[in-house]
């Protein structure tokens, strides 16, 4: 326990550096395994980058049955897409905003689709908090392509994003 607590502040510092260097070692990290891979995934959406974005879509996409990983890889996704987060200066690579805000919501969109309880719940949560500037239609076209329940899941989905509380 004490390992990973010592472990997840050296990755969120290096995670705030935001640098190619440092996204590197961060994807390199979530690769592996055990307490390493948890620390990364739990504390790399601190390293705001394309790279970093699309290496957590790839591990939400990779479908973990694990939910508190599903749940920790669906929170990184949301912390490096926080429309928050990239309104504030601090934020290195401001070019890529928009990339990585669309790279975490498809991810977390699929996910949504995916999953049910709380993994759901959880991919809920990020879509919400990167709230991208075409979540709306993403939603719309991810509903005439699902089945009868994946529609009824989405107008869900719908309804809770049109009173998102984070805009």
């Amino acid at each position: 326990e004490q390992r990973l607590l010592v472990l997840r502040a050296a990755v969120g510092a290096l995670a705030r550096l935001e640098t190619d260097d440092a996204a590197r070692t961060l994807i390199t990290l979530a690769k592996g395994d055990g307490v390493r891979r948890e620390a990364a995934l739990g504390m790399m959406g601190h390293c705001r980058r394309l790279s970093v974005a699309k290496a957590l879509a790839d591990a939400l996409d990779a479908r973990p049955s694990d939910v508190a990983e599903v749940k920790r890889i669906a929170s990184a996704l949301a912390d490096v897409g926080n429309s928050w987060a990239w309104r504030t200066p601090e934020v290195k690579a401001q070019a890529e905003e928009g990339a990585v805000r669309q790279t975490a919501a498809e991810a977390l969109l699929r996910a949504y689709l995916h999953y049910d309880g709380e993994a759901r719940q959880a991919a809920l949560h990020g879509i919400l908090v990167v709230d991208a500037p075409n979540t709306e239609l993403m939603i719309e076209a991810a509903k005439k392509r699902a089945g009868e329940g994946g529609r009824a899941a989405l107008e869900t989905l719908q309804a809770r994003y049109a009173k998102n509380p984070t805009r």
